[in-house]
């Protein structure tokens, strides 16, 4: 006993010569021997005052490192019991949910979605799965390392990050294995998971101009048709589709954007004199299904096209509106198995895209194909 102790002590020796701080030493020696299994599961460390003692450092110093790694759940401490090693736990995969201006969040059905996704593929090996609402705008990597590292994350999965948040996933991508959902963070090493909204898109409008639909409109927020990274969002797809499609077959486009990135009550009555402007079998793209629904009731024979990644929004739209689904599911399913290809060392070196193309629901099929 006397020996392990005495190999203990030798491998957390502070080394003085260097400017890195005595506690933050410590701390880092005793998670790498717990994470090395030089300290098993339940093993009590020495007190505070017997650390700092055989260390030559403060017991303010020992309390400190203590204090960090129970934060992060690999120490237990307690009054009569001392300081022991945290039950090593299983590992977890982490999902990062960007949280802008006015905390505006797609239900929790979808996100639910996400972590089915992750338990299709790690389904029976007990790893956990933990959703993260992160400020967009200010979360910094090393926050979402400790949060990692407090949960056994080996896999970090990233719901459309762009801007500041995908600055600070680059870093992230340094140390855990990072897949990023619909958005790509370039010049990293994450994969990405995209959807290709285009093709699904210009197939469907070529059958309508085939069966004689001859006036075609788009309808979209202004603040969804978006760039990310140079990459082109669902949404952005869309237009860019519909555009090619319609300059294509000679036909004037109509075209119906509101302002920002949500919706208005001023964009009400706009939007209603749009749809009172079109021919009754006007065939009318949007963005995504709430925003077309209306036309069905403004127009009833118009034909209504949209985007979403939710069932819960296509089982709720798919009576009246055609639906290019890129399920959230799938798409998660895919990126956390290029992650537990990671994990599991079996990755390259690159990182890796995979183009989801959406299936295309009919309106009031229940067949999804």
């Amino acid at each position: 006993m006397a020996e392990q102790v005495r190999t203990l002590l030798e491998a957390l020796a502070i080394d003085r010569s260097v400017p890195t701080a005595p506690y933050y030493q410590l701390r880092e020696r005793i998670r790498q021997a717990i994470e090395s299994g030089r300290l098993a599961s339940g093993e009590r460390l020495p007190t505070v005052r017997q650390l700092a003692q055989a260390l030559e450092v403060s017991p303010f110093t020992v309390s400190r490192a203590f204090t960090d790694l129970a934060r992060e759940g690999l120490l237990v401490s307690r009054t009569r019991a001392g300081t022991r090693v945290a039950h090593r736990r299983v590992p977890s995969i982490e999902v990062l949910i960007p949280v802008g201006e006015g905390l505006h969040l797609p239900p929790l059905g979808f996100f639910n979605e996400i972590l089915d996704g992750i338990r299709e593929v790690f389904s029976g090996s007990g790893r956990r799965c933990f959703l993260s609402y992160v400020d967009a705008e200010h979360v910094s990597a090393p926050e979402i390392l400790a949060v990692c590292r407090a949960r056994r994350a080996d896999g970090l999965l990233a719901y459309r990050p762009d801007g500041h948040l995908a600055a600070e996933i680059r870093k992230v991508a340094e140390h855990i294995a990072t897949a990023s959902l619909i958005y790509p963070v370039p010049e990293a090493m994450v994969d990405w998971v995209g959807v290709d909204a285009a093709g699904a898109l210009r197939q469907l409008l070529r059958d309508r101009l085939a069966a004689g639909r001859r006036t075609f409109a788009f309808v979209a927020l202004e603040g969804h048709l978006s760039e990310v990274a140079g990459i082109p969002s669902p949404y952005l797809m869309m237009r860019r589709a519909f555009d090619e499609f319609t300059r294509e077959a000679g036909l004037e486009p109509r075209t119906f954007i509101v302002p920002g990135a949500r919706w208005s009550k001023e964009a009400d009555g706009q939007i209603f004199a749009f749809a009172q402007s079109l021919p009754e079998d006007a065939v009318v793209v949007g963005a995504f299904p709430s925003l077309v629904a209306n036309f069905n009731r403004w127009r009833p024979t118009c034909e209504t096209i949209a985007y979403t990644e939710s069932a819960t929004t296509l089982e709720q739209y798919r009576d009246r509106v055609n639906i290019l689904y890129a399920g959230i599911r799938k798409c998660a399913r895919v990126a956390v198995g290029l992650l537990r290809e990671h994990i599991e060392g079996k990755a390259g070196a690159a990182p890796r895209t995979v183009q989801i193309v959406p299936d295309v629901i009919p309106t009031g099929s229940r067949e999804r194909r």
